[in-house]
């Protein structure tokens, strides 16, 4: 059995470590895996933490973690590895290891960068594609990602979803707007860290607006992060506290979806969202921002809107559109996803 070494400088609770997991799961019959962060800050224990402290400065983070990975490379040995990047630092990481490997396939998920005031990473991540080999097995979850991080076209592999596990539950809906006294409100859901990415401040601002419309609604909020603070402040500046439910990670995501009514993602760019796939696979009405990619949209109750557009444009077409019966490709499989990570594998 061959031995894969999952790489993630930074494991969280999202979608990009729920798809390596998913992965994992499936093909562990075939190749024996070891998953290795920098930091991890899941719940998931099977994670290797090359760190016993988050250094939230990520070029600390990056060299005394590089460190490590040397050292712990030194000790173990791996038939290929399988590096996950939200920038060209995968490339970094990609020529330190090849020393270990000839088997890299760097695969990447992101296709913007935020928290950078001084634009350093977005320098560091211009220059580190003009200077490192690109003579790896490249993968994107779209052309947006390829591009950020790579500055190349790569291999395409969309992120994949259990179609039954997000299944709409009747049983379940009811449960969770008992459980959370919902029973009689409009629930919008948002699943995601609390960054700038996301753009939760300007969600909020939308739900501001469909409060005006309609005082039913109710918006849920999950995830945790450094936003978390000053999205707070901006809900209670508007008096929407009794309007928003905040939850930190959760291991209920099926159940929660089950809960909403709809879906709103109006990230400033993003790879390929699973949770976005997740919502329209439980038939949820689901809102999108136009800087994520078109191929995300599976469901005819799916709706593209700009960002161009204010708040209040946002929440008029949210208020007035209604359920269609629902038409969902399911295309995009986890076990799709998961035969395509293996066939890149065995190239």
């Amino acid at each position: 059995m061959k031995k894969v070494l999952v790489f993630l400088d930074y494991f969280y609770n999202g979608g990009i470590e729920h798809g390596i997991i998913n992965v994992c799961n499936r093909l562990n019959n075939k190749y024996d895996f070891k998953i290795l962060s920098f930091v991890n800050k899941s719940d998931n224990k099977k994670v290797i933490s090359l760190l016993n402290k988050n250094h939230i400065n990520f070029m600390i983070r990056n060299i005394l973690g590089i460190k490590e990975l040397k050292k712990y490379m030194n000790d173990n040995s791996f038939d290929i590895i399988h590096i996950h990047c939200y920038n060209a630092f995968g490339l970094v990481y990609a020529e330190i290891l090849k020393k270990y490997c000839n088997n890299i396939i760097i695969h990447a998920h992101n296709s913007g960068v935020d928290n950078d005031p001084l634009f350093i990473k977005r320098i560091i991540n211009k220059y580190i594609k003009l200077f490192y080999s690109k003579n790896y097995k490249l993968v994107s979850t779209d052309e947006y990602a390829s591009k950020f991080c790579f500055g190349i076209k790569s291999k395409i592999i969309r992120n994949g979803v259990d179609f039954d596990k997000y299944k709409y539950n009747e049983y379940q809906r009811n449960k969770y707007k008992k459980q959370f006294k919902l029973n009689n409100k409009i629930v919008i859901g948002n699943i995601g860290r609390f960054e700038k990415q996301k753009n939760h401040i300007f969600l909020i601002k939308v739900f501001n607006e469909l409060v005006k419309l309609n005082n039913n609604y109710h918006l849920v909020l999950i995830g945790t992060g450094k936003y978390l603070k000053k999205v707070n402040k901006i809900i209670s500046k508007l008096n929407l506290n009794n309007n928003i439910t905040i939850l930190s990670n959760r291991e209920d995501i099926p159940n929660l979806i089950n809960m909403f009514d709809i879906y709103i993602c109006p990230s400033l760019y993003e790879g390929f969202p699973n949770t976005c796939l997740e919502a329209q696979a439980n038939n949820k009405i689901t809102f999108i921002s136009d800087a994520l990619d078109k191929d995300i949209v599976i469901s005819n109750n799916t709706h593209v809107i700009s960002l161009d557009k204010d708040a209040k444009y946002w929440a008029s077409i949210i208020d007035k559109t209604k359920k269609k019966d629902g038409i969902i490709k399911k295309e995009y499989t986890v076990d799709n996803f998961a035969d395509q990570i293996q066939k890149k594998y065995e190239e």
